[in-house]
């Protein structure tokens, strides 16, 4: 079993403290990311309101276009 000395522990502490610093600075880009993330998020969202509203309406103007075949039909087979 080997047993730590002073300097050894001082060179364990100086290489934590490192790591630490590396971590933080990955955590501080990974919220960055996070924030960019919601962001597109959000803009993804409204496109896709968007598009549903485009939808319904399309799908609007099918059910009228509809209605007026019917009748057209219905006035033909009257006539």
């Amino acid at each position: 079993m080997k047993v730590s000395t002073h300097a050894d522990m001082h060179t364990d502490h100086r290489h934590w403290k490192s790591d630490i610093a590396l971590w933080r600075d990955e955590i501080q880009i990974w919220k960055k990311e996070i924030r960019s993330a919601f962001s597109d998020f959000a803009r993804l969202e409204n496109a896709l309101r968007e598009e549903e509203k485009a939808l319904q309406a399309h799908e609007d103007a099918l059910a009228q276009h509809k209605e007026f075949l019917d009748e057209h039909e219905n006035v033909l087979s009257e006539f």
